[in-house]
């Protein structure tokens, strides 16, 4: 066998790197461009962007790090990229806008508020529409916020 006829070689031990101590969350918080209502809670909710993100998901601190950009509160307001809400993105293929606290697909009429489930896979696209995604459309073309919990069905 090959490796018992090796010679024997010297290992040089290298000294393991101490660990850089991470900032906690509540300093990341207090240094935030984001702002917040206290903090309380299990979550980060920023008044201003109106993101929100859970303090055990795995992308709060790149969230408490990063640029706070104000969504206005009646207007329908364009988002360019993908929303995060608790550490949930949505998938890049959604054309997305803002109205009173709730995002929503342009194309397919998908909604998240609170939490992304529809939104975080590929866009159907207008033809594969539904009943749903229809009528959340229909609520923003006349004015309405997109949600549809007085809706008659």
């Amino acid at each position: 066998m090959v490796v018992c006829n090796l010679p024997h070689r010297n290992h040089i031990k290298t000294p393991k790197p101490t660990p850089t101590s991470r900032e906690p969350l509540s300093v990341l918080a207090l240094n935030s461009k984001h702002h917040f209502d206290g903090f309380q809670g299990n979550a980060f909710k920023c008044l201003s962007c109106r993101q929100q993100y859970s303090k055990s998901a795995p992308g709060v601190r790149h969230f408490l790090k990063g640029i706070c950009v104000p969504s206005p509160n009646r207007a329908v307001s364009r988002v360019y990229g993908t929303i995060s809400i608790n550490g949930v993105s949505t998938h890049m293929s959604h054309i997305l806008c803002h109205r009173e606290g709730e995002y929503y697909s342009t194309v397919c009429g998908y909604i998240a508020s609170k939490k992304i489930i529809h939104l975080r896979r590929p866009c159907p696209g207008p033809n594969n529409r539904t009943a749903h995604g229809q009528l959340t459309l229909d609520q923003v073309k006349k004015g309405k916020a997109p949600s549809f919990r007085g809706a008659p069905y």
